[in-house]
């Protein structure tokens, strides 16, 4: 497969805005650079009912490249939320479907209201025209992705760095290493090359621009992605 590398400028995250500061860095790839700031007030973090932070879903996030008019699409391998004969569902039998499907999901973590935040925003994605698709993720199905535009991927935090569980407290939700009452994260990276079977990651959350750009095994990014299951959130989301 032939080199890619796009051209993205890296940016630095706050401490519960990865979301959105991958997308601010995709939106400048993609020739519409909008700072942090905006696309925080555009797509802000969800909180329960207590005040609690539960994060920003990344069906929220593609749903906000959707109503800027890029043909938005999620690649997701989901088999717990979603189902993968749901592909081709449109936004009336997808609520009827996640609104069944609800009733029997039992999450080690997110509660009532972060569930209802991610059907919401499927739901939302769809109505808005957005696309769901369910492939087998291949280091070939990116590259072909890849050769359109970069890419948002969500990822598990833990598996992509090799760092320690985390355990959010307050109502802030800020995040504290624990290896023991911690549970796991996941983190969103964009992927902007590609050449002899690694591909080029640009991760805000790295301490500066030279550590947040590097080149990954492919192996290792797929794996990744796949391992964000953990909160629903193993998935791409492309623009063209």
């Amino acid at each position: 497969m032939k080199p890619i590398t796009h051209k993205v400028t890296w940016q630095p995250q706050g401490p519960t805005d990865c979301v959105q500061t991958s997308l601010s860095v995709l939106l400048g790839a993609l020739g519409r650079p909008t700072p942090v700031s905006k696309v925080k007030k555009d797509v802000p973090l969800h909180t329960n009912t207590q005040g609690v932070v539960i994060g920003t879903t990344f069906a929220h996030a593609a749903l906000h490249l959707r109503r800027l008019g890029f043909r938005t699409t999620i690649h997701t391998t989901d088999i717990d939320l979603l189902d993968r004969t749901w592909e081709g569902l449109d936004a009336k039998e997808l609520r009827k479907k996640l609104t069944q499907r609800k009733k029997f999901i039992r999450h080690p973590f997110l509660d009532e209201e972060a569930v209802e935040a991610y059907a919401e925003g499927y739901v939302s994605f769809v109505r808005a025209e957005g696309r769901i698709k369910h492939p087998v993720l291949t280091t070939k199905y990116l590259h072909r992705l890849l050769e359109k535009a970069p890419f948002i991927a969500a990822v598990s935090k833990q598996y992509l760095v090799s760092c320690s569980k985390k355990r959010f407290v307050g109502k802030t939700g800020k995040a504290v290493f624990d290896d023991v009452r911690g549970q796991t994260n996941t983190h969103a990276i964009v992927v902007a090359g590609y050449r002899d079977g690694r591909f080029l990651i640009i991760d805000s959350s790295a301490p500066n621009a030279r550590a947040g750009r590097r080149w990954l095994n492919a192996e290792h990014l797929i794996g990744a992605i796949c391992l964000a299951e953990t909160e629903w959130d193993n998935l791409v989301i492309t623009a063209v």
